[in-house]
Formats: C-alpha cells, structure tokens, sequence
C-alpha cells in the first residue's frame, strides 16, 4: 500500500508540472524556477515586414493573418490594431474595423487627425458604428496634442571599408550599402567580412530613423522610411532619404578618389537603391537590389515617376531574389527584370533558395558583376 500510496504521489506530482502556467495568475508562479522555455519563440519584426508588405501589395487578408498572429503574442502593441483595423475597412468589414480601432484608441494610439482623414476607411464610412466611433474620436481630439514633422539636419553615421594595402592615391570603385528595415550600419557592414578581395571602398550608411523594437536585440536597429501611416509625410519624407543618400556620395567622393558609385541595397533599402539610382543614371554606374521592390509611380505620394524610369535605362541593374522568399514573392523579382528590359535595361538575375537574404554566393555574384 505504501509503494502504491508513493506512486500516486509521484504521478499527481507529476501531472501538476505538465500542466500549463496560468500566467494571468501571478502568485500562482514561481519565481525562482527557470520560465526561458515557456516564452514563445516569436519574430515579431519579421511579421511586422511580412503584415507591411502584404498590406502595400494590397493582400489585406494576408495582412491581417500576420497583425492577428502578433497581436496573439503583444496584445498592446496599438500601431498593429491600428493597421489591422485599416485592413478591415479595406475588406469592408465595419464591425472588426470598429472593435480593433476601437482598442488602439484605448490602449494609447492617440494620432487622432490620421484617424479622421485615414482613407483606408472609406469603403465603410456610411456604416453607423463607425460613424459613432468617429465622433468619440473627433471628442478626444478636441483640447489635445496633434503631432506634426518638421525637416531638420543632422549628421548620422556611416561605416567605411577601405580596401587591404588601401593607397589614397589610386582611383576605387565605391559601393554603397543600403541595410533593410529594422537593419544597422554595424550588421549590414557584417559583408565586409565575407568578400573576397577588398578591393573597392565599402560604405554603408544607417538609416534616418529610429525604430522601436519589442524583440529586445541588441543592436540598434533603423529605417529609411519615416515609420508612419500618413501618406502625405511619406511624400514629403522619401526625397528627403535620397537627398541623404547622395550626400553620402558627394562626401566619400569629395575625401576619396572614385572612379565608378554602385548602390547596393536590401529589402526596404533595395526600394531606395532603385529610386535614387534611377532619379541620378548620371552618378551611379549601377544599383544592386536584394530582394526588394520598385516602388509604384501611380501614386500622390511616389517619388518616382514612368518617365524617370524609362529615361534612366542607361544604369545597370543587378536583381537578387530568393525563390522561397516569404517576404516578397519571388515573382516580384521576376516582374521587375522583364519591366526594366522591356525599357531597355540591361539586367542580371541572379536566383537563390536562401529566402529574404542575401547569401554569399549572390553577393560574391553582384560583387563579379560590379567589378565587370
């Protein structure tokens, strides 16, 4: 009877372990013991970009699979609720567009000028929720804080490579480095290290702006696009990136001794290697472009336009893309090379199975093409 007593002990013991913690119910956990496998292994940059670029290829349904999923994990995150609540008005789905609104509202998203003139909510702006929940709003605008953006200078840093046995007499080509969304000069710079001859100068710049990160990397991470919904600030900000960018480039040239300027970039930095080369053919001999996108010219807010494009064909373009990219669609890639020949580019593909990256092999490949 006592081994029998003992085992059921031993089992209902080991039966309360399995159970799942109720975390909602904090004196119930125990502080001393070791949680770091309960936590959820959760990118949520990473399905911030996928729920951005869905969201921008207007897939509103697939955006909002990725904001549910991170709002599973960061219930407060309120920009995400926000974003979500605009892919439910695109969808014309008033009642979630009011309910998810109506939390970002409650947990702090207070940019309540954006909400009222928010075009994302004109497919449902005759339903009557969102008619009541538009005039709490305009109620809580009243007596507060707007947000406005103005232009400013500063200086942000770069990181320069020189080549090995560098000479400041002789003549380098100079490639730019472009990082992603969230990227920094420090990991960007991090290609330096797998090129196998250094011998052109290597600059890569950080973007303008800040992000905010919940994942709690330890390295600072940044934007070339001013992280806000308003499309008008995006008009106003994106010439501002280019105008950084070809700073970058008068001051290497104006303290190095250049002969040819390649921009490379990814993801999100891909997008302005291809708006600022093609808004200077003049100044870059060729862009570089990993997994990224042309930006529209159809819209208020593009900075490029069809005839900026077609006037540039005399730049080379490289274009990188894996064909498992979760991020952006391999057939993105495609579309773009046979957009960019049928004007009268000339373009070099390169494939990869290496998803939203850059692999060695690709950029020892664009590396062969520059040198070319």
């Amino acid at each position: 009877m006592k081994k029998l007593a003992l085992l059921i002990c031993l089992f209902a013991f080991q039966n309360l372990l399995s159970q799942e913690i109720d975390w909602s119910n904090p004196e119930t956990i125990d502080p001393l013991k070791n949680y770091s496998e309960e936590y959820p292994r959760f990118d949520i940059d990473y399905y911030k970009k996928l729920a951005l670029d869905a969201y921008k290829w207007t897939r509103y349904k697939n955006a909002a699979q990725y904001y549910l999923s991170i709002l599973h994990y960061y219930p407060n995150d309120k920009l995400s609720m926000y974003n979500l609540a605009c892919c439910y008005g695109q969808m014309k789905q008033p009642e979630l567009a009011v309910n998810y609104l109506t939390r970002a509202v409650d947990v702090g998203f207070n940019e309540y000028e954006q909400i009222l003139k928010e075009k994302d909510f004109s497919k449902i702006k005759d339903d009557e929720l969102f008619k009541l929940l538009l005039e709490r709003i305009s109620a809580l605008k009243k007596g507060r804080e707007d947000i406005i953006y103005v232009k400013t200078q500063k200086l942000v840093k770069s990181r320069i490579y020189l080549p090995d046995k560098y000479n400041p007499k002789k003549s380098y080509q100079l490639l730019i480095g472009l990082h992603g969304n969230g990227g920094s000069s420090e990991s960007f710079g991090l290609l330096w290290q797998i090129v196998k001859e250094h011998d052109f100068i290597f600059v890569v710049p950080e973007g303008a702006y800040p992000k905010k990160y919940i994942s709690g990397s330890n390295l600072s991470n940044y934007s070339w696009e001013i992280q806000v919904r308003d499309k008008e600030i995006w008009r106003r900000g994106d010439p501002l990136t280019v105008y950084y960018i070809m700073e970058i480039v008068n001051y290497v040239s104006d303290n190095y001794k250049i002969k040819n300027v390649y921009l490379m970039g990814h993801s999100q930095g891909a997008a302005y290697a291809y708006i600022t080369g093609i808004r200077h053919p003049d100044i870059f001999k060729g862009i570089i472009c990993f997994a990224g996108i042309l930006p529209e010219t159809d819209t208020s807010y593009a900075v490029l336009s069809e005839e900026d494009i077609k006037a540039a064909k005399r730049l080379e373009v490289f274009i990188g893309h894996g064909e498992n990219d979760m991020a952006l669609d391999y057939d993105t890639g495609v579309k773009i090379k046979n957009k960019l020949e049928n004007l009268g580019y000339r373009v070099t593909f390169a494939e990869h199975n290496n998803g939203h990256s850059i692999p060695v092999t690709a950029f020892n490949k664009a590396l062969e093409w520059m040198k070319k």
